[in-house]
């Protein structure tokens, strides 16, 4: 049986970021301005990078849409859900093209 990698995970998930963000005509710099993180910063969870924060890839996905991505982890029926603590995220709407 083959193991998955905290690096595997890390990899799939950037890229699977990295083809909703260009699926919806977004560039680096459009993710960079609506999330508050640099290019450089989103770059590199796109590469898989395991040196950013889990939070960031989170984060990122919620704001391009992407929550899917994590739907195993909340399908355990063990867990309710009603005393998870839930945040919003809020994301700006993209400036108008010119």
């Amino acid at each position: 049986m083959n193991e998955i990698t905290p690096g595997d995970v890390s990899v799939r998930l950037g890229r699977n970021l990295k083809s909703r963000r260009v699926s919806q005509g977004l560039r680096l710099v459009d993710v960079s301005q609506r999330s508050g993180l640099s290019v450089p910063t989103i770059r590199a969870i796109e590469r898989g990078d395991r040196s950013v924060s889990f939070g960031n890839y989170a984060f990122v996905a919620v704001m391009l849409g992407a929550g899917d991505l994590f739907q195993s982890i909340f399908e355990d029926g063990r867990d309710s859900g009603s005393d998870l603590e839930r945040s919003r995220v809020r994301v700006s709407k993209p400036k108008a093209m010119r």
